[in-house]
C-alpha cells in the first residue's frame, strides 16, 4: 500500500475545490456519498484518522475477489458455497457474496490458525521437555 502525507494547506485547497462538485453530486440525488466525501473531507482537515473498513459494508463481490482476499482458489471458494460455509446469492448465473461475510471467514480462520500455533509450539516444547533436549 503507497502511503503518503498530505499538508493541513493541501487539505483545505482540496475541499475548496470540491466544494462545488460536491453540490453537483448532492443536486443529482447522491445523498450517501455526499455525505461520506463531506465527513472524509472535515475529518482529514482536522488531522483525524479516517479508517474505512470493506469488512462493515453491505457490498457485494464476485468469488473471485472473494478468492483474493482469502488467499484461495475460486474453485475452493465455490466448494465452500457449495458446503454452506460462505453464504452466496445467485445473480443469474453468477454468485455474489457478501464483503461482511467474506471477512468474517478470513478472521474465523486466522483465529483457527493462531490456535493450532499455539497448540503445536505447546506440543513441541512438552516432546522436547520429555527428551531432555530443552537445555
Amino acid at each position: 500500500m503507497t502511503q503518503f502525507h498530505i499538508t493541513k494547506e493541501e487539505k483545505i485547497k482540496s475541499a475548496t475545490a470540491l466544494k462545488d462538485e460536491l453540490h453537483k453530486l448532492k443536486e443529482l440525488g447522491a445523498s450517501k456519498v455526499f455525505e461520506l466525501i463531506t465527513t472524509l473531507l472535515q475529518d482529514t482537515s482536522h488531522d483525524s484518522e479516517v479508517v474505512v473498513d470493506p469488512a462493515l459494508t453491505d457490498e457485494f463481490i464476485s468469488p473471485n475477489r472473494a478468492a483474493s482476499i482469502l488467499h484461495a482458489s475460486r474453485p475452493f471458494i465455490r466448494k465452500l458455497i457449495d458446503e454452506g460455509t460462505l453464504h452466496a446469492h445467485k445473480i443469474g448465473s453468477h454468485y455474489k457474496i457478501k464483503t461482511s461475510d467474506v471477512f468474517a471467514l478470513k478472521e474465523s480462520w486466522e483465529s483457527k490458525k493462531e490456535e493450532r500455533s499455539e497448540q503445536l509450539i505447546s506440543t513441541l516444547d512438552n516432546i522436547l521437555s520429555d527428551t531432555g533436549w530443552d537445555d
